[in-house]
């Protein structure tokens, strides 16, 4: 079947994991990274889980705090964004709404947070609106601004997995 890689986001192969540090969901590609790269890719994922979270907690915002010191650039522009965010409105009920009343905030948002974070926030919203990188209408002079930020090719898949080979055979009942 094949396990998720945290670093590099792909299910990969048995094969490509090796025997220990199965807890720590590395491939051996990715174990192959320097320690930094680990950590600022770990970084920028636990900044993009709290800009999803329900309730951007006190304990989160000390976290955010400590991050806006931190030595990488992007990263401290993106924690500085994610605390203005969490003082206005830690809760993600109505903070749309919120962000309407505060155009500035947005476009920090959009140009501050690391590629495809914003668009990745905003395509939860895809129910509401025809595309996903389309803002509300009050929103539309700051994307014009910023158009949405194209990631590229994918990068080589492993070899595809067959369903047939997910699929065991029924058992039979004794």
């Amino acid at each position: 079947m094949g396990r998720f890689c945290h670093i590099c986001k792909r299910v990969r192969a048995n094969e490509r994991f090796s025997g220990k540090g199965y807890r720590d969901h590395l491939c051996k590609d990715c174990a192959r990274l320097p320690s930094e790269a680990r950590a600022r890719i770990e970084t920028l994922d636990e900044l993009d889980g709290m800009l999803h979270q329900s309730h951007i907690s006190p304990k989160n915002r000390t976290r955010l705090q400590s991050l806006t010191t931190h030595a990488d650039p992007e990263i401290a522009r993106a924690a500085a964004v994610l605390l203005d965010l969490a003082k206005l409105h830690p809760r993600r009920r109505r903070r749309m709404v919120q962000l309407r009343r505060n155009p500035d905030l947005v476009r920090r948002l959009i140009t501050e947070l690391p590629p495809g974070v914003w668009e990745g926030y905003m395509s939860r919203f895809h129910d509401s609106f025809d595309d996903p990188y389309q803002d509300p209408e009050d929103f539309d002079f700051i994307i014009e601004d910023h158009p949405p930020h194209d990631p590229g090719p994918d990068p080589d898949p492993d070899e595809p997995i067959r369903w047939e080979d997910c699929i065991s055979p029924p058992r039979s009942r004794r």
